[in-house]
């Protein structure tokens, strides 16, 4: 059967078809379940009557994500203990649907499929700081990821090019922290907020199509939007410009500042009163410290503190964030160099997109909760020629040096498209099929079979070009040496010549390794 993810268990039973035709009765309630069980049916032609049920149960033996799907010839029925497991079996029965269509109805076999997922975090991070998508586009990739039962998305809505939701408490933040002069030099203004009735209903919309929406909120670094809208809240204290270009920036947050970290909790107060998730993303990367160094106050907040240096006090500073979301039952997730201290409050789970591989298979197995991020090959951005689809379906979640305890405290997966060079046009190219292939290993608990994988991609793609998915075909998405090696020149030509953010990155790494030694 051609189903994505991969179902944890097929049951054929004998005897009969089950045919789905604008004449079988849908289940009541559950107004989305309906409607894209409607959609389907009402395309059909008319025969036998029969039917869909659907079955909350809280008595059942399944837990969480989980689900049972039973089809007979007279009846579909589809058990689960939550929402979420019912609109799950409902998308393994849609992709069954399509799989056999015959003569304008579908002749699906009498099975029991039993299913739950390998990994309860699976992820894909979308950037609308770089690029502002307008909430139609974001609707239409919680569609699609929820048709891969991925579960939440990472909504990246701040960043040094812009501040993308409305804070209440500092209307500066989207009057003028949302929209930048130019990009790269283009003289073309870019910019856009979402108001806070659009997000509770971005939510509410994600919600219902069982994907939960992650807000990341970056501290200390990747804020000069912010710091264009409140120059006080930096260490120098300097009127900046939105920026219009990407890379690293050296002004961050003046960790020092009372005034700052009360910014940063009434920030997070109404973020976490917006999504009504299990996490709070708080950032945490690329977070130069050399005006940290330079500046009065946060060498007193250092010292007052009794910290060794300015990891340490990146650290002091993500803790008393993290202490501020508890209060609301949220836990943190922090990219992975917030841990470069070893002080980082335990609950955060981290997660790990580059370097310190073994340091952090260490944190896991002594108890710190991990999401797999790993740029290659999880950057959806990156061109094929070096994150093909392949890269992804082979990738193993697990680190070299993760014990046993360690591999039960790997979440899952995120897999991120940042948008410095990514627009409407290019997200479902990017995207798909990576996003299906991480989809899958994130599911299925077998030995990965890309053959086997390949074979029932077919079918996926068949309905997302049917909801006008403009895809990467195989050829693209699996290239060989020479079409690869042309995509990586592309991307370079693409992404490269800013000689200026090159120097403030190689000036970056250069401080980081010097701080890592202190």
């Amino acid at each position: 059967m051609k189903i994505i993810p991969k179902p944890h268990k097929i049951t054929e039973v004998s005897g009969g078809t089950f045919i789905f035709s604008a004449a079988t009765v849908l289940p009541d309630g559950y107004s989305v379940i309906r409607e894209k069980l409607a959609a389907i049916s009402s395309s059909f032609k008319s025969v036998e009557p029969n039917e869909i049920t659907l079955k909350l149960s809280e008595d059942c033996d399944l837990k969480g994500e989980e689900y049972r799907l039973e089809i007979t010839p007279q009846k579909v029925e589809i058990t689960a203990k939550n929402y979420k497991g019912l609109f799950y079996g409902t998308q393994t029965f849609i992709q069954l649907a399509f799989e056999h269509v015959i003569d304008k109805v579908s002749a699906m076999p009498c099975v029991i499929i039993e299913d739950m997922p390998r990994y309860p975090f699976r992820a894909f991070m979308l950037d609308v700081s770089r690029h502002f998508f307008c909430i139609e586009d974001i609707k239409r990739q919680i569609d699609l990821i929820s048709a891969l039962k991925i579960n939440r998305l990472h909504f990246h809505f701040c960043d040094d090019q812009g501040f993308r939701i409305e804070i209440k408490k500092y209307p500066k933040l989207t009057e003028k922290g949302a929209y930048r002069a130019q990009t790269r030099g283009d003289g073309k203004p870019h910019g856009g907020f979402y108001t806070q009735d659009e997000i509770k209903d971005l939510v509410a919309y994600a919600a219902l199509r069982a994907v939960e929406i992650v807000p990341e909120f970056e501290i200390p670094g990747h804020c000069t939007a912010v710091l264009a809208a409140y120059p006080e809240l930096s260490c120098r204290g300097e009127g900046l410009p939105v920026g219009d270009r990407f890379g690293i920036f050296m002004d961050i947050y003046c960790g020092g500042n009372a005034k700052t970290v009360e910014f940063i909790k009434d920030v997070l107060s109404e973020i976490a009163e917006l999504f009504p998730c299990e996490y709070i993303h708080l950032g945490g990367d690329e977070a130069p410290k050399m005006h940290w160094r330079q500046c009065p106050k946060c060498r007193a907040a250092i010292e007052g503190n009794g910290l060794k240096n300015e990891e340490e006090f990146q650290a002091y500073l993500t803790n008393e964030a993290i202490k501020h979301i508890k209060q609301y039952g949220k836990t943190a997730i922090v990219w992975n160099e917030s841990m470069n201290s070893g002080m980082l409050d335990e609950s955060a789970v981290c997660q790990y997109w580059w370097e310190n591989e073994s340091k952090i298979a260490a944190a896991a197995n002594r108890g710190r909760k991990l999401i797999v991020s790993k740029t290659a090959p999880f950057y959806l951005d990156y061109p094929y020629g070096s994150n093909s689809v392949k890269d992804i379906y082979k990738f193993n979640l697990s680190l070299p040096g993760l014990d046993g305890d360690g591999e039960k405290n790997i979440l899952g997966f995120d897999a991120p498209l940042w948008t410095e060079y990514v627009s409407e046009a290019d997200i479902d190219f990017k995207a798909y099929p990576r996003l299906i292939a991480a989809a899958d290993r994130g599911w299925t608990d077998c030995a990965p079979d890309y053959a086997d994988f390949k074979s029932r991609l077919e079918n996926i793609l068949s309905i997302f070009s049917g909801y006008g998915v403009k895809y990467a075909t195989l050829v693209d998405a699996e290239p060989g040496y020479f079409r690869a090696r042309k995509s990586l020149r592309k991307w370079k030509r693409i992404s490269g010549g800013d000689k200026f953010a090159e120097a403030v990155y190689r000036a970056y790494i250069a401080d980081k390794r010097k701080n890592e030694k202190r």
